[in-house]
């Protein structure tokens, strides 16, 4: 019998109230138990991917910003130094405006820097509360399930010890009797 339909194709809540009705010493019910924790497992994986991605994504934003900043210092640099050789006291003042015009952009570039990182630090943190909710719901779910394998346990056992004493005496009627 192939044991896969019992858990193929199925959500671990799909599993989760199918494991109530199977019984607890067949094989099927450790199969449902298992795709339960390997469903678990993938929400969490998908989760930590997801959060990989936006870090990572952050980050190439982060270091294209820097660097596009930086090309621009660098260019505005390069370009006051030769302007500044080629230019009498009148012009110097126009200079005077361009530079002020860099640092302007410059103060652009680092307040969209600062907007990128906060952007990225509230993402980040919707995500780990996110996981953090995948966390405790898969924690609930095992939780439930590890009491409900308790009771079906403990009442294995009794049954078991039941059996055992019926059979004893069985055997000590037959033994008397005969």
């Amino acid at each position: 019998m192939d044991m896969k339909v019992y858990v193929q194709g199925k959500s671990k809540n799909d599993l989760l109230n199918e494991l109530g009705g199977s019984d607890p010493t067949s094989p099927v019910f450790e199969l449902q138990k298992a795709g339960i924790i390997v469903r678990c497992t993938e929400d969490l994986e998908k989760r930590m991917s997801a959060l990989g991605q936006v870090v990572s994504t952050s980050g190439v934003n982060l270091t294209k910003t820097v660097a596009d900043l930086s090309n621009t210092i660098a260019s505005a640099s390069s370009s006051l130094r030769d302007q500044m050789h080629e230019l009498d006291g009148t012009i110097r003042a126009e200079l005077v405006q361009s530079v002020s015009a860099a640092g302007a952009n410059l103060a652009k570039g680092v307040s969209e820097l600062i907007e990128t990182i906060n952007s990225a630090s509230l993402l980040l943190r919707g995500q780990v509360h996110e996981l953090d909710g995948t966390v405790r719901d898969a924690n609930q779910q095992n939780e439930k399930l590890q009491r409900k394998l308790l009771f079906l346990n403990v009442i294995l056992t009794i049954a078991t010890v039941v059996a055992a004493v019926a059979t004893a005496l069985e055997a000590w009627k037959a033994f008397h009797v005969n």
